[in-house]
């Protein structure tokens, strides 16, 4: 598989998250199609370091910084991402995964937004939460403070699959088969497209979609590839 294996930090403080964006950035630059997302020890990733808060409000506001720099990196990655969860996802964890493409939760996956527990709002990850669910269920979710398994995170949409823990890594090879088969342009122009028309009125969108598919079939390249396919020889994606 042409993916990479990117270890997410069990907690975030302004250290763990510095080191995780530039791992982020040093993955996204390399040559892998896939980058996969991965926690430890049945943790994937459990949000704000809280022991870290004692050293004041400026390490706090230095590493609230560095993970939206690590929310960032996610969302503006070439290169698809996949969130694999086992075990907790809490807070900016749950954030992590919501940045992703793609979410494959283990059944005992577990997810959860405690922030107002503690009189603090999920905000730098809302914007994420709100690409995957409606604004009511993820208020409802950050009102409530509660866990949710991995079956209800898929009914909200934050989970998009969910695999017995014998069947995960036969569930991720398989997704990273289907991804890795996108030519990496491609796959970039999707994922910032994507962004782009999400906050178009979508008449214009139309249009902006209309014109950049217009300029990729003047590419002769592009088109090759298209004749190649309906003559009935190779795939794209078996000729490079």
């Amino acid at each position: 598989m042409s993916a990479t294996s990117l270890s997410v930090p069990a907690v975030l403080n302004a250290a763990t998250a510095r080191a995780f964006s530039a791992a982020l950035d040093r993955a996204a630059e390399g040559s892998a199609r896939v980058l996969l997302l991965r926690g430890d020890a049945g943790v994937f990733c459990r949000g704000l370091d809280f022991a870290s808060l004692g050293s004041g409000a400026e390490d706090a506001t230095a590493g609230t910084a560095e993970f939206v720099a690590c929310l960032r990196s996610l969302r503006l990655a070439a290169t698809p991402t996949v969130a694999v969860v086992e075990g907790v996802a809490l807070g900016g964890g749950v954030g992590l995964a919501a940045a992703c493409d793609l979410v494959i939760a283990s059944n005992g996956a577990t997810f959860g937004l405690p922030e107002v527990l503690f009189g603090l709002m999920p905000a730098a990850v809302m914007p994420f939460l709100l690409e995957r669910m409606s604004a009511q269920k993820a208020r409802l979710l950050s009102l409530t403070g509660r866990s949710i398994t991995a079956d209800e995170a898929r009914e909200l949409g934050l989970v998009d699959v969910v695999a017995e823990p014998e069947r995960l890594e036969r569930t991720v090879n398989g997704w990273v088969r289907d991804l890795q088969r996108a030519r990496p342009d491609a796959a970039a122009g999707v994922k910032r497209w994507a962004a782009d028309a999400a906050a178009l009125p979508w008449p214009e969108a139309l249009d902006r979609g209309a014109e950049l598919t217009a300029a990729a079939l003047r590419d002769p390249e592009l088109t090759a590839r298209v004749r190649r396919f309906v003559t009935g020889e190779a795939l794209p994606w078996e000729t490079e």
